[in-house]
């Protein structure tokens, strides 16, 4: 699969994921193989891909997951691939932030209301508290 960057004036928004829906003692190698390739390899690939090109003072933001930070047990391979990408952008934002074109990284992580947008079970919305971002 070919992708191209998603790169408008001077950003590029990351929202590529991918889930092997299954628990990690069924998982199959190429589903975890998937998984990684897409979550958190794609966001280096995109990065390396736009920086050459982007203008001074460009932003590149990869959309997180409140998964990274809940660990929700139904999709451990889901969890962590976002809990890569989410330590995978600061490490990186620290490198493209020397850069002489000045770009940013930074990561945006959607969080969950008491709407219950997502079938998100009350006892996680417990832990989040109303409203209430996710560090």
């Amino acid at each position: 699969m070919e992708t191209r960057p998603a790169l408008t004036d001077s950003f590029a928004v990351n929202n590529a994921a991918w889930g092997a829906h299954s628990g990690v003692l069924d998982a199959r190698p190429q589903d975890i193989a998937k998984a990684f390739q897409v979550t958190t390899f794609g966001p280096i690939f995109l990065i390396q891909a736009v920086i050459p090109h982007m203008p001074r003072g460009g932003r590149i933001i990869n959309i997180g997951s409140v998964a990274s930070k809940l660990g929700l047990g139904a999709e451990p391979i889901y969890v962590a691939t976002k809990a890569a990408n989410d330590a995978l952008t600061w490490a990186m934002s620290q490198e493209v932030s020397l850069l002489p074109r000045g770009a940013t990284l930074r990561l945006l992580i959607p969080t969950v209301r008491s709407s219950g947008v997502g079938g998100v079970s009350p006892s996680i919305l417990l832990r989040l508290g109303p409203s209430s971002p996710i560090p």
